[in-house]
């Protein structure tokens, strides 16, 4: 996920003491504070955001790519295998 840095905890793999300390800290009332800035979300709707971001994304992309000229020196060569 995607989160505030402020408001998120990274922990390292297989790390239990490290997990249970950041559980703690969420629980301070600051974090609750700035838990209330999001909306409840399901699954589906942060996969719904993210894929229409990639679209978004790769529409620029394309969009750059095929408005600039194409000079012989940034052709891509097909070299045969």
């Amino acid at each position: 996920e995607i989160a505030r840095p402020e408001y998120s905890q990274l922990v390292p793999v297989n790390d239990v003491e490290a997990l249970a300390k950041a559980i703690e800290e969420t629980l301070h009332p600051d974090y609750r504070d700035g838990a209330k800035c999001y909306q409840p979300r399901t699954w589906s709707d942060c996969a719904s955001e993210v894929t229409q971001l990639f679209k978004e994304l790769i529409a620029k992309r394309r969009h750059k790519h095929s408005s600039a000229p194409r000079s012989p020196s940034n052709r891509r060569q097909v070299v045969p295998q």
